[in-house]
């Protein structure tokens, strides 16, 4: 299932979004994230990111980043992260 996060990615919106996550992988769907369209960022975000993108690379789990904002790979990058589109590494 798609699921596309819009403007802001910070620790206000995080508790909805991650819920949303786990309610398709409850249902047994894949979750395919659009958040080319999010355009403020914070580190709660980038957090959940790592936090569901380490684990399912782990599990096999069905969460794919298709694409990410520049907004997203700033704040990534501003705590040590290169966060890409499927992807977590520490810089």
């Amino acid at each position: 299932m798609d699921l596309t996060v819009e403007k802001k990615f910070t620790i206000y919106e995080v508790s909805e979004i991650r819920e949303k996550i786990l309610s398709i992988l409850n249902s047994g769907q894949a979750v395919r994230m659009d958040l080319s369209r999010v355009t403020e960022c914070d580190t709660a975000g980038v957090q959940l990111l790592c936090s569901i993108l380490r684990p399912a690379g782990e599990e096999n789990a069905k969460i794919t980043i298709r694409t990410v904002s520049k907004a997203i790979t700033d704040a990534a990058g501003k705590i040590g992260i290169a966060l890409s589109a499927g992807s977590v590494k520490s810089m």
